[in-house]
């Protein structure tokens, strides 16, 4: 294994939380994340094989995400991706990220970033400081889905909450398939060390 490889590798081991979605015995599905500081939590990449590509894991998935984040201390999710990769493009308006940037590099070419602030004030302090004309994100109707999250037990697809989470010997642990209550969000729960029952209340149950 080569340098590179290694260090990738540990950094994988060190920081990442890796989401696998499975249908049966399957693995269709990987969603990588991590920590960019204390504040900060990034969508590293989401890939689904092309026939479940329809079925909208990654979006099913995502407000159960952003619930859980925005109930500890992260005020920011930040993603990254390709001007010409509209389908994310789509994904990312839709759950109302904000355009904060772009990036070049060597590596990857162009990037647009995207943040979702998970804090209010930020958001506010971002629209008024570096956007003019229409605020969509300030509409009332908007600004209640956002901070809802709108799904509910039921949405959850058979398959998305066989979740894994890296356990302190390296291996990936898949949750229970009969956990009550939303599997993906008691998964969260244990990785960011949240109260189980203050997750399990977000699900909407109404």
């Amino acid at each position: 294994m080569s340098s590179r490889h290694a260090a990738k590798n540990r950094y994988y081991e060190e920081y990442g939380d890796v989401f696998v979605f499975e249908h049966g015995n399957k693995t269709v599905g990987l969603l990588v994340c991590t920590p960019v500081d204390w504040g900060t939590y990034y969508i590293r990449f989401v890939a689904v094989l092309p026939e479940y590509g329809g079925r909208k894991l990654f979006q099913t998935l995502l407000p159960v995400l952003l619930d859980v984040l925005s109930a500890s201390v992260v005020e920011r999710v930040e993603a990254e991706t390709s001007p010409s990769n509209l389908a994310f493009v789509h994904i990312m308006n839709k759950f109302s990220f904000n355009v904060t940037g772009t990036v070049l590099s060597e590596r990857w070419g162009a990037l647009v970033r995207f943040t979702r602030f998970l804090d209010g004030n930020s958001e506010d302090v971002f629209l008024r400081q570096f956007c003019t004309g229409v605020r969509y994100q300030t509409r009332a109707g908007n600004k209640n889905n956002q901070r809802k999250g709108g799904h509910h037990e039921e949405e959850i697809r058979s398959f998305l909450p066989v979740i894994g989470h890296r356990r302190d010997d390296g291996q990936m642990q898949a949750v229970d398939r009969q956990s009550t209550k939303c599997a993906a969000i008691q998964n969260l729960c244990d990785v960011y060390g949240l109260d189980r029952s203050a997750c399990v209340s977000g699900s909407g149950d109404d």
